[in-house]
């Protein structure tokens, strides 16, 4: 298992913490293919109504905002790995492959996301994970 350090987000010349300088994450890959990623602010509202389905929209939007989560399958090939997504908290991921360069040293796994665009904009990502 794998422990977040940090994520930053390059769009075009920005630079982005999508879930604050404090994320919490875990990374988790099995033996046999399976991968599960869970990330979300460090610091996120708790819902009122101690109940997400009850939850007012916009407890379930701040919700959404602080937390993104997918597993499936992954693959190694040359010097990527292949997240092959079935269940994302982003539906739009569901059914899509994340490729991922991944570097590992000193207990800490680096995960520098593919280049994609994005409304006419290049986007990419680097996850730094912490062994554990």
């Amino acid at each position: 298992m794998w422990s977040l350090v940090s994520w930053r987000q390059f769009r075009g010349e920005q630079v982005v913490l999508p879930m604050g300088d404090r994320p919490v994450g875990r990374l988790i890959y099995t033996a046999d293919g399976w991968l599960s990623v869970n990330i979300m602010r460090g610091e996120r509202p708790r819902m009122t109504t101690g109940d997400f389905v009850t939850a007012s929209a916009s407890e379930k939007v701040a919700a959404f905002e602080g937390y993104m989560g997918y597993s499936g399958r992954y693959e190694l090939r040359d010097d990527e790995v292949i997240h092959q997504i079935d269940c994302a908290s982003y539906p739009n991921w569901v059914g899509d492959a994340q490729v991922r360069r991944p570097t590992v040293g000193s207990g800490l796994l680096v995960l520098e996301a593919a280049v994609r665009m994005v409304q006419g904009v290049p986007v990419s990502a680097t996850l730094e994970w912490r062994k554990q």
